[in-house]
């Protein structure tokens, strides 16, 4: 994309696009049903995206967000791994953090339907 202009036109065209998909109950894929279309184009519509960011331990990758996103370090920098774990940032109206932990049986469910699942389905 060369421009937000551009960006424009392919987010609208992409949302006429999940727009038509609902209309006409036919899905692109049997995996993906109405929840998920609609999930996505809300996303869509709100601007937001995921960016995953991955690399070896210690590869600077706290470090590349920290300069993209905040210029001052956010995302803790040390010799020892802090971000280990899957971290998600989130543009809001105020600086705050959310720390979410789950119990053991939660942990469980969730690492099994990640590794029954199809990847292209957290797009």
């Amino acid at each position: 994309m060369k421009s937000f202009e551009d960006f424009e036109q392919r987010r609208n065209a992409l949302l006429g696009a999940y727009d038509s998909v609902l209309a006409s109950s036919i899905l692109p894929v049997e995996e993906t049903g109405a929840a998920q279309i609609s999930e996505r184009k809300n996303n869509l519509i709100a601007n937001r995206f995921i960016v995953a960011v991955c690399g070896r331990i210690k590869a600077g990758k706290s470090t590349l967000i920290n300069a993209l996103l905040f210029q001052a370090p956010l995302l803790p920098m040390d010799h020892t791994p802090h971000t280990a774990k899957n971290t998600l940032v989130e543009h809001g109206e105020k600086e705050s953090l959310q720390v979410t932990f789950y119990n053991c049986d939660e942990w469980n469910e969730l690492t099994a339907t990640l590794q029954t699942s199809d990847p292209a389905t957290y797009l």
